[in-house]
């Protein structure tokens, strides 16, 4: 185990008005600051809260916690107190002026990779379910936090570990051990290239999870585009008036729908003009169009023909009880909302039970099924082993990079640092 030899304070609640307030402390004099700001009648003991008065003023709870046992790996406590944030900031300066150091964002999770208590991938989930925008966003981020991902990296990365040690022992030692078994290795590999597609392929999942799902509302003027943009929101972030060409740019708002992070993009009005503001609009709105996961197509008229790009005719201002093919809405009732929100959920795609996975862990990923695709190809008995054991080293490089074994300090920093404070 990794110890850093300084003591560090940081918030591990929001700054705000609460109920609750907690403070940190991590490292070696945790427990003698924590004695020192905190005043109870029984002594300290491992995962043991006590109640008790804080030099500060107020009064709380303290828990301790010992090495080997807290979120960092080294001796900590955590003290909590009431929620004003003028009272969480006073018990910090209370413990840097009993020798803790203001704790860096990020540094707490850093310790505990560092220590060994989590790997880097399950280090980085803990700010992806900070920052969580959906249930499904955070489910993602909470198995790759319980270590999913790192298991399966882990496996692949032992295979192609262990094929790398068969061909060094017979490379080095061919009179006694023999030749090596090529189609045995190469069955190995292949079903760990699989592996490493399949978890590929997921991670493009989690990015569209994490990107959400784009829905283009589009239609001609004065359909009630903006009007039921407003409506599914709950607040008036469009404009809406009675002159056609209201909208101009692609106005875009997230909600979660079903535990689903869902972007709406309301477009402008589709007609031709020669007005050469709303001509720009009129070709952003077709873009957004072309680029969704769902596309709208919004009509208060049953003159009006459905695009073919379209996925959903929707038959807006159904109050008016004008025949309208599609499935019927009203901005001003709220009628057929549910409905619209259901149909749009039957077209996005099926996502499995899905890992959390960082941009860098894709660039990772891409690397290494090329280098474990280009591995398998030279496995062959005309070519060098030195050829193929040159690409699987470039995947086991890759695979750690995921998992933490192969990574700069330089990038630690720019991991960490993109924590909040207290994390």
């Amino acid at each position: 185990m990794r110890h850093w030899f300084d003591t560090i304070v940081a918030p591990i609640t929001a700054l705000a008005p609460a109920a609750v307030g907690a403070v940190r402390l991590s490292g070696p004099d945790a427990w003698r600051i924590a004695q020192a700001i905190f005043r109870t009648e029984r002594p300290l003991e491992p995962l043991r809260a006590r109640y008790g008065h804080l030099a500060i003023g107020d009064d709380g709870l303290l828990i301790p916690f010992a090495e080997g046992k807290s979120y960092t790996g080294e001796q900590s406590a955590e003290v909590f107190v009431h929620g004003n944030p003028r009272t969480v900031l006073a018990l910090v300066q209370a413990c840097l002026a009993e020798g803790a150091r203001e704790a860096k964002p990020g540094e707490f999770t850093e310790r505990a990779f560092l220590n060994g208590r989590l790997s880097l991938s399950q280090a980085e989930a803990v700010d992806a379910m900070v920052r969580a925008e959906s249930a499904e966003q955070r489910h993602a981020a909470l198995r790759t936090r319980q270590g999913e991902l790192h298991r399966r990296i882990s496996e692949i990365r032992s295979i192609v570990q262990g094929t790398q040690i068969k061909i060094d022992a017979v490379t080095d030692f061919a009179e006694e051990i023999g030749e090596l078994p090529y189609e045995e290795t190469q069955t190995e590999l292949r079903e760990a290239l699989d592996w490493l597609r399949a978890i590929r392929e997921l991670s493009a999942l989690s990015e569209q999870t994490e990107r959400g799902y784009r829905v283009a509302i589009t239609g001609p003027p004065n359909a009630g585009k903006s009007s039921l943009f407003n409506a599914l929101l709950r607040d008036e972030r469009s404009i809406v008036t009675e002159i056609a060409g209201t909208t101009r740019d692609v106005i875009e708002a997230s909600v979660e729908w079903a535990g689903r992070k869902i972007v709406l993009l309301d477009t402008a009005g589709l007609r031709d003009t020669i007005d050469p503001v709303e001509r720009i609009g009129v070709e952003r709105a077709l873009a957004t169009a072309a680029g969704a996961d769902v596309t709208w197509f919004v009509t208060d008229s049953a003159k009006v023909a459905t695009p073919a790009t379209a996925h959903l005719r929707v038959a807006t201002k159904s109050d008016l009880g004008v025949p309208n093919p599609g499935v019927p809405v009203s901005a001003i009732t709220g009628e057929g909302l549910a409905e619209l929100i259901q149909a749009t959920l039957a077209r996005l795609p099926e996502t499995p039970d899905l890992t959390w996975t960082a941009p860098r862990h894709r660039e990772a990923l891409i690397s290494a099924v090329d280098a474990l695709e280009a591995a398998v190809n030279s496995l062959r008995p005309e070519l060098p082993l030195e050829l193929a054991a040159t690409h699987l080293q470039a995947t086991s490089s890759a695979l750690g990079h995921i998992t933490g074994e192969e990574v700069s300090s330089d990038m630690l920093e720019e991991i960490f640092r993109r924590f909040c404070l207290g994390k």
